[in-house]
């Protein structure tokens, strides 16, 4: 399956879950959610080829739906990485990039241990450095991404949990190979209700 194939698959998917949730006209929230999380993620740069490592912090805020296992939430977050390899053939690579996601999540389990699947669709804005021949070059591009995850909720208390997840994403921009990027989270979310 090709990446824009793997994308309009993921675009159907949230459309389905857009309809599925608008049917039941339930728009009420039961729950109010805050999240911060911090990740460790792994992309592949297009400058080196490199496999390397970032960190990312992001701030969600989540709807759950009355009468429905739906969540629906938006994510902004700030991604900084480098390559570490620094050699005239290869140069060293900094990249930041802040993502703004649309998302669902589709909630199975208990009240104390809570998982999930979701898929999203958002933009980004990205930024890229590197030396090459002595020049330190800079460079910015913006597009859409599209990303996917499993995760759990695990309760510490009624108002109080724990966010842990693996999310996928695909950037559409030159900067990244395949534009592919991988993430582990862990974090913090509170009930506002």
């Amino acid at each position: 399956m090709k990446f824009k194939d793997f994308g309009r698959f993921l675009l159907i998917i949230l459309l389905i879950l857009v309809f599925h949730v608008s049917a039941q006209a339930q728009f009420k929230a039961m729950n109010r959610l805050l999240l911060f999380n911090g990740s460790l993620g792994l992309v592949k740069s297009d400058e080196t080829g490199n496999r390397f490592s970032g960190y990312m912090f992001s701030f969600s805020y989540e709807q759950i739906m009355i009468n429905t296992r739906t969540v629906w939430g938006v994510s902004v977050g700030y991604l900084n990485g480098q390559d570490e390899l620094d050699t005239p053939e290869k140069p060293k690579v900094n990249f930041q990039t802040i993502p703004f996601v649309f998302y669902a999540k589709y909630l199975f389990g208990s009240n104390k241990f809570r998982g999930y699947v979701k898929g999203g669709l958002g933009i980004h804005s990205s930024k890229i450095e590197f030396v090459r021949g002595g020049v330190l070059v800079n460079n910015w591009d913006a597009g859409f991404l599209l990303g996917t995850g499993v995760g759990m909720y695990m309760a510490l208390d009624e108002n109080i949990f724990v966010n842990l997840n693996y999310d996928f994403m695909w950037l559409d921009h030159g900067f990244y190979q395949d534009g592919l990027a991988h993430f582990f989270n862990l974090g913090l979310g509170f009930h506002l209700d």
